[in-house]
């Protein structure tokens, strides 16, 4: 396993769970991926994903069960630079060491002076996500959820509009015909330094197609937590 997809096991496959409902208990809903701040837990996805469902609904697994969520952190307006991002905190009191481990969070506090001007024309960027049509979901007893991570990668365009990043996807063939589902998933610079790779998040992954993507640029995020945060 590579270092950066080592890094990229912070993604994960966001379901939306139907309570009550024994044939139809889950639906797949989009990409998300773990991040820690100021000794906080969040997972965080594309505020579209999450608007499409009731928030307590919302589930992703570690480790064979369900994570307790205590709530969600988004903005108040769709026009902020942050509109489309959104966050679940965890509940960390129901973390042991298996389950951190197992989340690989992103650790964002390294990041609060990291600026995406740093990146130019055709750098290299990675996404993992989970499209919608690798989703494999068994709802026969016992229930079964095989997700599979899709991993991509891209060079970087410019900032298309103010926090909203351009890349296009590079030419080759694909396991899957549509990026459906990859939404919320985190995108990272692949940056080669001196004798080291540098692998920063570069932002949350919010629409596109199998041409080209656009992020919300990780700085932006920062921001959203540094704000948020400070209301609850």
């Amino acid at each position: 396993m590579t270092r950066i997809e080592q890094i990229l096991r912070c993604s994960k496959p966001l379901f939306e769970e139907h309570a009550g409902d024994d044939d139809f208990a889950y639906t797949f809903a989009g990409s998300i991926f773990a991040a820690s701040f100021r000794e906080r837990f969040f997972l965080i996805t594309a505020r579209h994903v999450l608007d499409r469902m009731d928030p307590v609904a919302a589930r992703t697994w570690v480790n064979g069960r369900s994570l307790a969520l205590s709530h969600v952190l988004r903005p108040d307006a769709w026009e902020e630079p942050y509109g489309d991002l959104a966050m679940l905190e965890l509940d960390i009191s129901t973390l042991d060491d298996k389950d951190r481990e197992e989340l690989w969070p992103i650790v964002l506090d390294a990041q609060l002076n990291y600026s995406l001007r740093t990146l130019v024309e055709n750098s290299r960027l990675v996404v993992k996500g989970y499209p919608s049509e690798l989703m494999q979901l068994d709802f026969a007893p016992p229930q079964k959820i095989t997700p599979k991570g899709y991993l991509t990668d891209a060079k970087y365009v410019r900032e298309s509009e103010p926090g909203l990043h351009l890349v296009h996807y590079y030419p080759g063939p694909r396991p899957v015909k549509s990026h459906d589902g990859l939404s919320g998933a985190p995108w990272l610079v692949d940056d080669r330094r001196t004798n080291e790779w540098q692998h920063k998040l570069a932002g949350v992954h919010v629409r596109g197609n199998m041409e080209i993507g656009r992020f919300i640029g990780a700085d932006v995020l920062v921001g959203m937590l540094l704000t948020q945060t400070k209301r609850v």
